[in-house]
């Protein structure tokens, strides 16, 4: 009889501990499925918005850079424009 209450008890245990388990998971496994979509959609989101900043920031420096060097270009047309091309050539005159 004691064997037979000890059997059952066991049984109980594994039970309990089983529909808990199952419990624990139902609750559980929602929010991991919904928090995992929401990463990914974030993880989409933050490398669109860093991709368009450094896209913006290359355009930004594409400008200073051509502006930059069509300033020099002018530059030196004034100088040609200015000056003999013997009066360039001289580096005495190009030091001064």
């Amino acid at each position: 009889m004691d064997q037979d209450k000890g059997t059952h008890n066991g049984y109980y245990y594994s039970l309990t501990r089983n529909m808990l388990l199952v419990i624990i998971l139902v609750a559980i496994m929602p929010m991991i499925v919904v928090s995992s979509i929401i990463l990914y959609q974030f993880d989409i989101s933050y490398h669109e918005k860093v991709h368009a900043h450094l896209e913006e920031l290359v355009l930004k420096h594409k400008h200073n850079i051509d502006g930059f060097l069509k300033q020099k270009l002018g530059d030196i047309r004034l100088l040609g424009k200015t000056f003999s091309y013997e009066e360039l050539r001289d580096e005495s005159f190009l030091r001064d």
